[in-house]
């Protein structure tokens, strides 16, 4: 039987998904790929209940906008966005 399972499958198959925009961004700059942290943390947010989904996007990324300007405004859209769809 082929395929992947939790004892072969490759490191990056078993990174969590960032569960909040704090994670995310901290994961970017070490230097993860921004579409992959985008649908991932995506993925997650929607999972989440009301109250997960409000701490997910309460904290604003620290030393971001230092480093990728671009990145640090788009979070904050997506943020801004996705806090008025959940009433949040």
């Amino acid at each position: 039987m082929s395929g992947y399972n939790q004892h072969n499958a490759p490191a990056f198959f078993a990174q969590e998904r960032p569960q909040s925009m704090v994670e995310f961004a901290q994961r970017y700059l070490a230097g993860e790929d921004f579409g992959v942290l985008s649908g991932d943390f995506l993925d997650a947010f929607y999972r989440m209940s009301q109250i997960e989904k409000a701490r997910a996007i309460q904290d604003e990324p620290i030393g971001l906008v230092e480093v990728d300007k671009v990145v640090a405004v788009s979070l904050a859209g997506v943020a801004e966005e996705l806090a008025k769809n959940f009433g949040i």
